[in-house]
């Protein structure tokens, strides 16, 4: 199964070990993280403290790629990042003429068409499957009593 990764600027940087784990236990579960191509930074340092158009065109441009990736869902492991996106796809949803404007200025449109994700849902959606018993079984011991 593949997704669509969105790693941002966090994971890219102080946080590397989080995005290094991330690839290495999705993929041993069977699922390809896909990274968007020429992503950009989802503002949740600056944009969204100084301007709420930005704050929103932004996550947009990404998930714009995200859309065209014909995937249907974007993990995004950074909390900041995630509630960004999160945020955005919202506003986008409620506001065509806001949504107009932005898809006006960029190359992939937000469609609307991929759920966001955080690791925790694409884990727990595995969580019984027999995928997760092969991989997993090594791992979990049982709790006894003292």
């Amino acid at each position: 199964m593949d997704i669509a990764y969105f790693p941002g600027c966090t994971l890219r940087a102080s946080s590397k070990l989080y995005d290094v784990q991330s690839n290495m236990i999705l993929n041993e579960m069977g699922i390809q993280l896909r990274e968007l191509d020429d992503w950009n930074c989802c503002g949740a340092t600056s944009a969204s403290k100084t301007d709420d158009f930005l704050a929103i065109a932004m996550p947009a441009r990404n998930l714009g790629i995200a859309d065209h990736m014909g995937l249907s869902q974007l993990v995004i492991p950074c909390s900041a990042c995630y509630s960004r996106m999160m945020v955005a796809q919202k506003r986008l949803e409620a506001d065509e003429n806001l949504k107009g404007e932005i898809n006006g200025e960029l190359k992939n449109e937000v469609t609307g068409e991929t759920k966001i994700v955080s690791i925790v849902e694409v884990l727990a959606s595995l969580v019984g499957t027999p995928e997760w018993k092969k991989k997993t079984h090594k791992y979990i011991k049982p709790l006894r009593p003292v």
